[in-house]
């Protein structure tokens, strides 16, 4: 069984002990695919485990982002 998408992924995953009784499943634990699928947890766990990652912002409100936009440099890369 191959999911292509985090969609049909997330579900398996959850239950991959059941399916990999029967076949193959090359997907990373449930565990594992919560951090990947969500950014802040992905970016939580590289700088946990000492990966560099970039300068981040995550504003929670307009006026939050109003704020970071004043002090960061620009060019930037905003997402």
């Amino acid at each position: 069984m191959i999911p292509i998408s985090t969609d049909s992924m997330i579900p398996i995953s959850q239950h991959l002990d059941e399916f990999s009784a029967y076949t193959k499943v090359p997907i990373p634990s449930y565990e594992s695919l919560k951090i990947a699928v969500d950014k802040q947890k992905t970016l939580d766990f590289a700088q946990r485990i000492g990966i560099p990652i970039p300068v981040t912002y995550i504003p929670t409100d307009e006026n939050e982002l109003q704020e970071i936009s004043r002090k960061i440099d620009y060019p930037a890369v905003i997402k």
